[in-house]
């Protein structure tokens, strides 16, 4: 029984190193027994890690980037709420409303401040509002780039050099 125990050992335990990234294999390289090695993996990356929470959540919101849109933003936002739901430690709808708002260069100050007023949207209902700022920003980038590119002043002029032309 006990070479089929050590066998069925090593077999778990090659199962969990071989799913392991290379920094966490750092931890575990040398160790005997896949119970130390579950037990020692637990202890860097469980549930109760407290230095794990802090370092996500010193990471929670950072501001938006330069030249981040406004869906990059709320993507690296979900990613770090995700990231502390994966260790138990669930951020509450309002607290991401209020995280993420906060977190918006001045130049969404208007937005912000109308979205804090109370009643505060809901999370997904914020999601939502600023996916169409998002998209309203970029149509109305587009429409300026367009208009710089073919200024109403060079349409004007065409239209008026065809309408002489006609008149000849």
């Amino acid at each position: 029984e006990s070479v089929t125990w050590r066998k069925s050992d090593r077999l778990l335990r090659g199962l969990i190193i071989g799913t392991l990234f290379e920094e966490a294999l750092g931890l575990v390289v040398g160790i005997d027994t896949a119970h130390v090695v579950w037990s020692t993996l637990k202890d860097a990356y469980a549930e109760d890690s407290q230095e794990r929470e802090f370092t996500i959540s010193k990471n929670h919101v950072p501001p938006q980037g330069r030249g981040q849109t406004i869906s990059e933003h709320i993507h690296i936002f979900k990613g770090l709420c995700n990231n502390l739901a994966a260790i138990g430690k669930h951020v509450l709808d309002k607290e991401k409303v209020f995280y993420l708002l906060t977190s918006f260069v001045l130049e969404y100050e208007t937005f912000t401040t109308t979205m804090l007023k109370p009643p505060m949207p809901s999370y997904f209902e914020l999601i939502s509002q600023l996916q169409s700022l998002d998209q309203r920003l970029n149509w109305f980038s587009n429409r300026v780039k367009m208009q710089t590119f073919f200024p109403p002043q060079v349409a004007f002029y065409g239209q008026q050099q065809k309408s002489l032309q006609f008149f000849s």
